[in-house]
């Protein structure tokens, strides 16, 4: 499994669980919604860069 799709599955097991705790521990919540946006956003970066590449990236295997 590439980092790329670890990040975006512990982002989506953190929206998860903030969504579970939301009622019983609101605080917990927000700590876990802000950290699975964290992951997202690198994730998201990840992948752009990756976009930008991918012509170099094939180059190196061709």
């Amino acid at each position: 499994m590439s980092g790329i799709d670890c990040g975006i599955k512990s982002a989506t097991s953190k929206l998860n669980m903030a969504a579970s705790y939301a009622s019983s521990n609101p605080l917990q919540s927000i700590t876990l919604g802000m950290e699975a946006s964290l992951e997202a956003k690198a994730s998201a970066k990840a992948i752009q860069a990756v976009d930008e590449n991918l012509g170099q990236i094939i180059d190196l295997f061709a």
